[in-house]
């Protein structure tokens, strides 16, 4: 079960989490209390009830945290519009932008970002209003689209491009299947990412 919105992931963590505790604590309490006279200890109840308690809150604890991160990348990309992956890695006081990058494909894949599309060449989402149009079939009309001049236009990317071969930081124009590095001319292609892996 996904659970798609971050206030109900938050809630099921808390729900599981306090299942956790009514298995785990009379489990534990079983533990160390006297069986009654001419009974005998149920080591197998006792024990299905904690390892019950310890599911429900592992699995609470997991729903809260990925609850809280849904919402915290929902605050910085929605509200706050930051694209890139540095951005939202530094925004979020993360120095690896690997599980930052996999979260954000994660979510692209599941629709949580609805419009926006990420693109591993440059590191960012970008909106579907700003999608490259790659995938024209007829060549006439991607070469077309190619040679808009979309700086006339005044619409960028709200993300910077990265050089594969130079490494520097170019403006992406909204419109372009090819970006063109304006310090040494290396042509690259984007290709827009599932999000499936």
């Amino acid at each position: 079960m996904l659970i798609k919105k971050p206030g109900a992931r938050i809630f099921s963590g808390w729900i599981f989490l306090i299942l956790g505790f009514l298995f785990l604590l009379p489990g534990v309490a079983g533990l160390f209390m006297d069986p009654k006279p001419g009974q005998e200890k149920q080591w197998g109840m006792l024990i299905v009830l904690i390892l019950l308690g310890l599911f429900f809150l592992f699995k609470g604890i997991v729903l809260k945290y990925s609850g809280k991160n849904m919402k915290r990348y929902h605050n910085l990309v929605n509200l706050s519009g930051l694209r890139q992956i540095s951005q939202i890695a530094k925004a979020m006081n993360r120095d690896d932008l690997g599980p930052v990058r996999s979260d954000i494909k994660g979510l692209v894949a599941d629709d949580f970002f609805p419009g926006l599309v990420f693109y591993e060449e440059v590191d960012c989402l970008v909106s579907h209003d700003e999608i490259p149009r790659e995938s024209v079939s007829d060549m006439t009309n991607a070469a077309m689209l190619d040679n808009i001049n979309a700086d006339e236009l005044g619409l960028i990317y709200p993300c910077d491009f990265e050089c594969p071969s130079c490494g520097a930081h170019n403006h992406l124009k909204m419109g372009r299947a090819v970006v063109v590095c304006e310090y040494c001319g290396t042509q690259t292609r984007l290709k827009p990412v599932s999000g499936e892996d």
